[in-house]
């Protein structure tokens, strides 16, 4: 095993009772069990916690569990990266713009036309 891609970790337990947190520790576990055996890399997916700007639900258990937290946030215009907790490099924020329709039509400009347009 060379990586292990677990997508919204924390939409498979979707009630907050105790038992959720247990669950949650047991999967965690199990992934631990994995890294001690084979040292794959694993990427860890789960939505925001609704009360934090850049932490995962499942509070501590997987925000202390990953060495490295990103946070990716899509919006209309831009894809925003950010680089919340590292062991050694410091906060960073990347921006990468979409690129946008022009407003107007460039294949109809006056400019790019030719005289065979002109007279066909």
């Amino acid at each position: 095993v060379k990586v292990v891609l677990i997508s919204g970790i924390t939409t498979l337990f979707q009630s907050y009772e105790k038992q959720m947190f247990e669950d949650l520790l047991r999967a965690i576990n199990g992934i631990k069990t994995i890294l001690s055996k084979t040292r794959p890399l694993i990427v860890l997916t789960a939505p925001l916690n609704e009360y934090s700007l850049y932490r995962p639900n499942g509070g501590k258990i997987l925000s202390h569990f990953g060495s490295v937290l990103a946070l990716i946030n899509e919006d209309e215009r831009y894809t925003e990266y950010v680089l919340v907790q590292h062991p050694f490099l410091p906060e960073n924020r990347l921006l990468k713009w979409k690129p946008r329709a022009p407003k107007k039509n460039l294949a109809k400009s006056m400019k790019n036309m030719t005289l065979d347009c002109w007279f066909s």
